[in-house]
């Protein structure tokens, strides 16, 4: 990957890892952005915001060693896959 500096997280960017994951937990996706976000709060909440323009939460229930736990995932919006002309998954 080309190096980008601190503040060029693009939306485009975020919207390729969703895509290709499907749906990504929130910490998964952070995880990825982490050393291109830095660690400063103002830079996470433009990180969120920009994902809250392009993607949506999902709760799952899921089951986890017996229990069902709650796990929130992000997936795309429909209008961002049509502004990205992406493929939308069932």
């Amino acid at each position: 990957a080309a190096k980008r500096s601190k503040k060029l997280v693009t939306e485009k960017d975020i919207v390729d890892v969703i895509n290709e994951a499907g749906q990504i937990q929130i910490k998964k996706l952070i995880g990825q952005f982490k050393a291109l976000i830095g660690t400063g709060e103002e830079a996470r909440r433009e990180f969120m915001a920009k994902v809250g323009k392009i993607a949506q939460s999902k709760k799952v229930e899921e089951q986890k060693g017996g229990q069902t736990v709650s796990v929130t995932y992000v997936v795309l919006k429909p209008e961002t896959i049509d502004k990205y002309g992406l493929k939308p998954r069932d």
